[in-house]
């Protein structure tokens, strides 16, 4: 018993100085210590620069979906080939939209990776997915728009392909909503956002 004693004593000061070092230091996010100093603000220009091109995306998808939704209008009502001219616009803004949605999004998520909080790129890829073949669709709808004599009613087809390719852009940009949420909660949780 007297030895377990001496040697609880001889212990006491090493655990008083650890938990008095412990209670004085300032806290600190261990993740963001972990990066020199040059390295955390490229990754965090990275990230701002990256939510710039997201932000620009949004606001164009969102003029592109107007003109669509005129061009299917104007379409169905007046004139097919009026209609056909305006979603293909709408559609090249969707096209716009996704190509500066993609490159804001791996800005964001490669910054989370320089900062040592990588989120999963899943929903990234999907969406990815979905708008490469929504371009492929509104390229179709382009070259359908330019000819004649490749299918029987090309302003029909046009319409109808640059619709198809938006609705295949918007789907992957919702995909990168989500996505886009889940870096922003992960960028959060590192105290920098």
């Amino acid at each position: 018993m007297a030895s377990s004693v001496s040697v609880c004593l001889s212990w006491a000061p090493r655990l008083a100085v650890l938990v008095l070092t412990l209670a004085t230091a300032a806290p600190t996010n261990l993740r963001a210590q972990a990066l020199p100093a040059p390295a955390q603000a490229q990754a965090l220009s990275e990230w701002r620069t990256g939510r710039s091109l997201y932000a620009a995306g949004t606001i164009v998808g969102l003029m592109g979906s107007g003109l669509v939704v005129a061009g299917i209008v104007t379409g169905g009502l007046y004139d097919v080939q009026t209609g056909s001219i305006l979603a293909m616009s709408g559609s090249g803004a969707h096209a716009l939209s996704f190509v500066l949605s993609a490159t804001g999004l791996g800005l964001q998520h490669n910054a989370m990776e320089a900062l040592g909080a990588p989120v999963g790129r899943g929903l990234f890829a999907a969406g990815t997915a979905l708008g490469v073949a929504g371009l492929l669709s509104i390229g179709t709808a382009y070259f359908f728009g330019a000819t004649s004599g490749y299918v029987p009613d090309h302003p029909q087809a046009a319409l109808w392909s640059s619709v198809a390719g938006s609705v295949l852009t918007l789907t992957g940009s919702i995909l990168y909503l989500v996505d886009a949420k889940r870096l922003a909660v992960a960028m959060r949780r590192l105290g920098r956002f």
